[in-house]
């Protein structure tokens, strides 16, 4: 993980700064920096494959990027470095108030039936493929799930979770996201959900750096 220690931190740096100069680009040109890939959508019972859009310019079956995601630019590239995946419960399309949670938590998805059915998204997993060629076949959800000792309840206002790292795992070897080449991010899931919460998403959360203007990464 990029936080846990500078150490660490400095590592994935020197690897990211090696992969762009190994494509002919400078890092300090390509303003080399830690940042995130934020990919969501909304989930639904009437369908077990979700595609999420990886370019800003790109209108995925939940319509526009939603305002809490950060996606890729066209011109830019992203070495993603781990991965974190999250259910999360807005109250709108355009909220900014919710809390992407770590496991489904039956305070904040109290609807019947819609804590327990999020569990089917942990027995799915993601695909990453780029220009038709998969480079990722199958990633397991279930490493995401992280249920922390203290748990939400009526009398526990929040659940005891750490975003810097829980819910997230290193991602070996790195996912090099290209802003020309056509990448597809899937979730597939064993089974459509039997039930969802209104504007309920899923939130697939890469952690890495960013080259700007670097297009060609290898």
């Amino acid at each position: 993980m990029l936080n846990q220690n500078p150490a660490t931190a400095r590592l994935g740096y020197e690897y990211a700064k090696k992969v762009v100069q190994d494509a002919g680009y400078s890092d300090v040109d390509s303003i080399l920096t830690q940042s995130d890939l934020i990919l969501e959508r909304q989930l639904v019972t009437t369908s077990n494959i979700y595609e999420f859009p990886v370019l800003d310019t790109q209108q995925g079956a939940s319509g526009p990027a939603f305002n809490t995601e950060r996606r890729l630019k066209l011109q830019d590239a992203f070495i993603g470095s781990s991965i974190g995946m999250f259910p999360e419960k807005p109250t709108s399309a355009v909220d900014t108030t919710f809390i992407p949670q770590t496991y489904p938590n039956d305070q904040v998805f109290a609807s019947a039936n819609t804590a327990t059915s999020l569990n089917t998204v942990y027995n799915g997993y993601i695909n990453i493929s780029m220009n038709g060629t998969i480079l990722v076949p199958f990633w397991s959800c279930q490493k995401h799930r992280h249920v922390p000792q203290t748990q939400q309840s009526a009398t526990v206002t929040a659940a005891q979770v750490d975003l810097d790292f829980d819910g997230f795992v290193s991602l070996e070897p790195n996912i090099i996201f290209q802003g020309t080449k056509n990448m597809i991010v899937q979730l597939i899931l064993p089974a459509g959900l039997v039930a969802v919460e209104t504007f309920e998403r899923w939130r697939i959360h890469y952690r890495g750096y960013l080259a700007q203007n670097c297009t060609i990464l290898k």
